[in-house]
């Protein structure tokens, strides 16, 4: 009974030692806590593939890569988001994909075509997502775009046309304007 005992508190031990590892390894931050914190910055998606993604971000001089999975679909290489993350860990980070970089000069405006699809409320990414249909010099496409969670379906009229960013050399990358 005592090499039982002895041997469950090893167990117990290790499993506390491993938690703490992780624990001061991830920064310990939580999502939310570290959208309260300072740190921004953008990043660009510079991979895109199956279940994978990863994005590119500089602070200080010093690149790092943000490295997710399970992208919503449409996302496309190339697309820069807001990257909050942690001062005291610039590792310890977490796209923001409610809050795209439109930058003048890059994009131009269309019409969403139709009404909008109300298509996941994801729980389990804490997402919720919106598609639309918009058309570029006679190619019709259709994208999906992360909104901020806890946006009440009635928040958006959804059979409204709204307005559409698009990116002139790539029209994949698009952002419907809900605000406007």
């Amino acid at each position: 009974m005592t090499n039982l005992r002895n041997i469950l508190s090893t167990i117990a031990f290790f499993c506390l030692v491993v938690f703490l590892v992780y624990k001061c390894s991830t920064g310990g931050t939580s999502k939310e806590d570290i959208l309260k914190l300072d740190g921004r910055t953008i990043g660009t998606v510079i991979y895109k593939g199956g279940t994978k993604l990863e994005m590119e971000y500089e602070i200080d001089g010093l690149k790092y890569i943000l490295k997710k999975s399970r992208p919503y679909t449409s996302i496309q290489n190339g697309e820069q988001f807001q990257i909050a993350y942690n001062p005291h860990n610039k590792n310890d980070a977490i796209p923001i994909y409610y809050e795209p970089v439109i930058n003048e000069g890059i994009f131009e405006t269309t019409n969403s075509l139709g009404d909008i699809n109300w298509d996941i409320n994801n729980y389990f990414t804490n997402q919720q997502i919106i598609g639309f249909d918009y058309k570029v010099n006679g190619i019709e496409y259709h994208k999906a775009q992360v909104i901020e969670f806890g946006t009440e379906k009635g928040d958006i009229i959804l059979d409204r046309l709204y307005p559409v960013m698009y990116n002139v050399k790539n029209p994949k990358i698009a952002y419907i304007l809900l605000d406007k």
